[in-house]
């Protein structure tokens, strides 16, 4: 993989980062090579699979959950997102943890007047903390508040849910 400083992350055109726009463990070894660290949860009570990939050297984690029933009355799910420390938007505009909101926010509808997008979002915040999420981009940006200012916790960009009924087998996760 090399030096962790060359390491992009850039949003794709449709939603998804470096060209990875599905759920594909080959391409995401392909991109990212194979993590330093994996953690699976299993969740019994509300039947979900949560595999956390981490990619310390490169400042990258990504969350592959799974959904699934054991007695046929919900549609089996799966998704997957990525969380990045900065992420860039284009060749030379960029957000990152840390950041003022308002200058990421003034980015991200610069992003979306560029390419067509609307620049609509969900806010949800608390005392001290809150998220926007462009549900168009599948971005999310966690913030932190102190005093008046919002500052970027992380960054998370998401692929589309997709329902699949082959799933990897915990045996698979762990070959991979």
């Amino acid at each position: 993989m090399g030096d962790n400083m060359k390491m992009k992350f850039v949003l794709n055109k449709d939603f998804g980062i470096n060209g990875i726009n599905k759920i594909s463990f080959s391409e995401i070894e392909k991109n990212f090579s194979k993590p330093k660290s994996l953690e699976i949860l299993k969740e019994k009570k509300n039947k979900y699979l949560l595999v956390t990939l981490n990619y310390e050297d490169i400042n990258l984690i990504i969350y592959y959950w799974i959904d699934y029933a054991l007695e046929n009355k919900i549609d089996r799910d799966r998704a997957l997102a990525f969380e990045v420390k900065k992420l860039y938007l284009n060749e030379k505009e960029y957000i990152e943890v840390d950041e003022d909101m308002r200058s990421a926010l003034a980015k991200i509808s610069r992003y979306c007047r560029k390419n067509n997008k609307d620049f609509k979002f969900r806010y949800e915040e608390k005392r001290y903390y809150g998220e926007y999420n462009f549900d168009e981009l599948k971005l999310t940006l966690y913030f932190d508040r102190i005093g008046k200012n919002k500052y970027i916790r992380y960054i998370q960009v998401s692929l589309q849910h997709e329902k699949e009924h082959k799933y990897l087998t915990v045996k698979e996760i762990l070959e991979m």
